[in-house]
Protein backbone atom coordinates (compact mmCIF):
# COMPACT_ATOMS: atom_id res chain seq x y z
CA UNK A 1 0.00 0.00 0.00
CA UNK A 2 1.13 3.58 -0.72
CA UNK A 3 0.85 6.22 1.57
CA UNK A 4 0.75 8.80 -1.46
CA UNK A 5 -3.10 6.90 -2.44
CA UNK A 6 -4.11 8.23 1.38
CA UNK A 7 -5.34 11.52 1.81
CA UNK A 8 -7.22 14.23 4.57
CA UNK A 9 -10.75 12.33 5.10
CA UNK A 10 -9.80 8.82 3.81
CA UNK A 11 -11.21 5.58 6.05
CA UNK A 12 -8.29 3.49 6.60
CA UNK A 13 -7.94 0.13 9.46
CA UNK A 14 -5.60 1.63 12.32
CA UNK A 15 -4.52 -1.49 14.64
CA UNK A 16 -8.21 -2.91 13.92
CA UNK A 17 -10.30 0.04 14.07
CA UNK A 18 -11.82 2.46 11.49
CA UNK A 19 -10.13 5.40 11.66
CA UNK A 20 -10.36 9.00 9.66
CA UNK A 21 -7.03 10.35 8.23
CA UNK A 22 -6.77 13.88 9.99
CA UNK A 23 -3.90 14.60 9.30
CA UNK A 24 -0.28 13.05 8.12
CA UNK A 25 3.03 12.52 10.91
CA UNK A 26 5.65 11.17 9.05
CA UNK A 27 7.62 10.96 12.58
CA UNK A 28 5.29 8.59 14.22
CA UNK A 29 4.46 10.65 16.50
CA UNK A 30 0.47 9.78 17.57
CA UNK A 31 -2.18 11.42 18.28
CA UNK A 32 -0.93 14.34 16.11
CA UNK A 33 -1.33 12.23 12.59
CA UNK A 34 -0.92 9.44 11.10
CA UNK A 35 2.12 7.26 10.61
CA UNK A 36 2.14 6.40 6.55
CA UNK A 37 3.32 2.66 7.32
CA UNK A 38 0.38 2.27 10.25
CA UNK A 39 -2.91 3.00 8.40
CA UNK A 40 -4.20 0.19 6.18
CA UNK A 41 -6.92 -0.33 3.78
CA UNK A 42 -9.98 -0.85 4.09
CA UNK A 43 -12.13 -3.33 2.05
CA UNK A 44 -15.27 -2.26 -0.10
CA UNK A 45 -18.30 -3.89 1.57
CA UNK A 46 -21.97 -3.70 0.90
CA UNK A 47 -22.21 -2.40 4.60
CA UNK A 48 -19.64 0.15 3.96
CA UNK A 49 -21.67 1.34 0.49
CA UNK A 50 -25.00 1.42 1.82
CA UNK A 51 -23.63 3.66 5.06
CA UNK A 52 -21.72 5.86 2.02
CA UNK A 53 -25.57 6.75 0.19
CA UNK A 54 -25.31 4.20 -1.85
CA UNK A 55 -28.47 1.77 -3.22
CA UNK A 56 -28.19 -2.01 -4.76
CA UNK A 57 -30.54 -2.58 -8.01
CA UNK A 58 -30.91 -5.75 -9.93
CA UNK A 59 -26.52 -6.38 -9.97
CA UNK A 60 -25.14 -3.00 -9.18
CA UNK A 61 -24.45 -0.09 -6.58
CA UNK A 62 -25.63 3.12 -7.49
CA UNK A 63 -24.85 6.16 -5.58
CA UNK A 64 -28.52 7.31 -4.59
CA UNK A 65 -27.20 11.60 -4.99
CA UNK A 66 -24.02 11.64 -7.77
CA UNK A 67 -26.75 11.93 -11.12
CA UNK A 68 -27.78 14.97 -9.80
CA UNK A 69 -24.11 15.91 -9.74
CA UNK A 70 -22.32 14.92 -12.71
CA UNK A 71 -23.62 14.29 -16.27
CA UNK A 72 -23.22 10.42 -16.81
CA UNK A 73 -24.25 7.35 -14.47
CA UNK A 74 -21.70 5.97 -12.58
CA UNK A 75 -22.38 2.40 -10.89
CA UNK A 76 -20.31 -0.04 -8.89
CA UNK A 77 -20.03 -4.00 -9.68
CA UNK A 78 -18.48 -6.75 -7.50
CA UNK A 79 -16.17 -9.13 -9.51
CA UNK A 80 -14.40 -11.17 -7.38
CA UNK A 81 -11.77 -10.17 -5.30
CA UNK A 82 -12.83 -6.26 -6.37
CA UNK A 83 -15.27 -3.67 -7.63
CA UNK A 84 -15.50 -2.74 -11.19
CA UNK A 85 -17.02 0.80 -11.76
CA UNK A 86 -19.13 1.31 -14.52
CA UNK A 87 -20.87 4.39 -16.51
CA UNK A 88 -24.36 2.08 -15.85
CA UNK A 89 -24.91 -1.27 -15.70
CA UNK A 90 -24.39 -2.29 -19.28
CA UNK A 91 -22.02 0.47 -19.71
CA UNK A 92 -18.44 0.91 -20.15
CA UNK A 93 -15.79 -0.58 -17.71
CA UNK A 94 -14.14 2.52 -15.88
CA UNK A 95 -11.63 1.31 -13.74
CA UNK A 96 -11.52 -1.28 -10.74
CA UNK A 97 -11.17 -1.00 -6.82
CA UNK A 98 -10.60 -2.75 -4.03
CA UNK A 99 -10.98 0.29 -1.23
CA UNK A 100 -13.07 2.37 0.57
CA UNK A 101 -10.59 5.09 0.46
CA UNK A 102 -10.10 4.38 -3.09
CA UNK A 103 -13.75 5.15 -3.49
CA UNK A 104 -13.58 8.48 -1.41
CA UNK A 105 -10.96 9.68 -3.83
CA UNK A 106 -12.65 9.22 -7.00
CA UNK A 107 -15.95 10.22 -5.77
CA UNK A 108 -14.00 13.41 -4.53
CA UNK A 109 -12.06 13.78 -8.02
CA UNK A 110 -15.55 13.72 -9.63
CA UNK A 111 -17.71 15.36 -7.39
CA UNK A 112 -15.32 17.52 -5.73
CA UNK A 113 -17.28 16.77 -2.56
CA UNK A 114 -16.24 14.57 0.33
CA UNK A 115 -18.62 11.23 -0.06
CA UNK A 116 -19.94 10.74 3.59
CA UNK A 117 -19.94 7.43 5.23
CA UNK A 118 -22.27 7.13 8.41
Amino acid sequence: MKATEFRIGNLVDLYGSIATVQRFDFNDRPPNGLAVDKGKPIPITPELLERAGFEKTFKEWKPKELDDIIDFPVCLIQDEDSWGIYSNSDGDYLCKIKYIHQLQNLYFALTQKELEIK
